[in-house]
């Protein structure tokens, strides 16, 4: 068997300074002492976090901050004092390197009311600025070389059950009960934005789909990607591929995982939906985006 070829990808940086769009949109909460509008050291680590900041691969575009205050006190003070707070945030971001047109507004709207302390009361989460951002992919970035896999190397998966014992009974007596066209939502596995790659937290969660394959070799699925937040086109766009199949990759993820760890590839199929099966139809709070943010496995056989 020939070994897995895979390629580093090979970037040749060209003059222009275009990024591409990307589809998801990501909210940081930046929360303020008590009548102050300078950003503490824990919050500007929050925000030195942002791939956008650091990664000359990615920009911040599409910015949103809006600042709170609390109901402690006069109201115009607070407004002002939200203003403020906004600005800070702006500020900071600007002194990062982030270019003026890559901000969409800057706002304060004073009072935050909190539904369970009333009025009177200062609440220290109302105290707060949220920013919210896309990442774009830089395009004077060119990728020249792709990965190209001749055969398939298996890897032996070392699985940590100490992480996945309880969830997956739970998994392997629903998959025991479901029927052909029956579907199954994989919780928890949560993938970087606008990326196909999986957060290292989320690894636990696709041991569990490989041991239930592993453990019902009579199964055969489909895995179906589902994408949040994209009104314009039919798919999201994936910063790795540069490319308008984020949900499809996102899936083929999963299968590639499945097959390079023994899974029989004829048991397997992968297919994006893109946006076009929300279980959320509007989407009003990150909740929502999260629940249409989705893979799911359908039985086949």
């Amino acid at each position: 068997m020939s070994k897995l070829k895979r390629f580093l990808l090979l970037f040749v940086f060209i003059s222009s300074g275009v990024f591409a769009q990307t589809s998801e949109s990501e909210k940081l909460i930046l929360f303020f002492e008590e009548g102050k509008s300078s950003i503490s050291k824990s919050e500007r680590d929050k925000l030195d976090a942002i791939k956008g900041l650091g990664d000359e691969n990615f920009q911040m575009e599409g910015i949103q901050i809006t600042g709170y205050s609390d109901s402690k006190g006069n109201s115009d003070l607070n407004l002002s004092l939200s203003m403020d707070r906004a600005k800070a945030v702006k500020l900071y971001l600007s002194k990062k390197g982030i270019k003026p047109e890559a901000f969409e507004w800057c706002e304060g709207r004073g009072e935050l009311m909190s539904r369970t302390s009333g009025k009177s009361k200062g609440v220290n989460k109302q105290r707060r600025v949220e920013l919210v951002y896309r990442l774009a992919f830089n395009s004077s970035v060119r990728e020249i070389t792709a990965p190209v896999v001749e055969d398939v190397v298996i890897i032996k998966e070392v699985f940590e059950m100490d992480k996945i014992e309880e969830e997956l009974i739970s998994v392997q007596k629903k998959i025991l009960n479901m029927k052909v066209g029956d579907k199954l939502v994989i919780e928890n596995l949560i993938f970087l934005p606008g990326r196909h790659v999986l957060r290292e937290e989320s690894k636990a969660q696709v041991q569990i789909l490989l041991k239930v394959m592993m453990d019902n070799p009579a199964v055969k699925i489909e895995i179906q990607g589902h994408v949040c937040c994209e009104t314009i086109r039919k798919d999201g766009y994936d910063m790795d591929t540069r490319e308008f199949k984020l949900s499809t990759n996102r899936a083929k993820y999963v299968y590639d995982y499945l097959v390079t760890r023994g899974i029989d590839k004829n048991r397997l199929k992968f297919k994006g939906f893109g946006r076009s099966r929300p279980i959320v139809a509007h989407e009003l709070t990150p909740e929502d985006k999260s629940t249409n943010r989705r893979v799911e496995i359908e039985i086949i056989k």
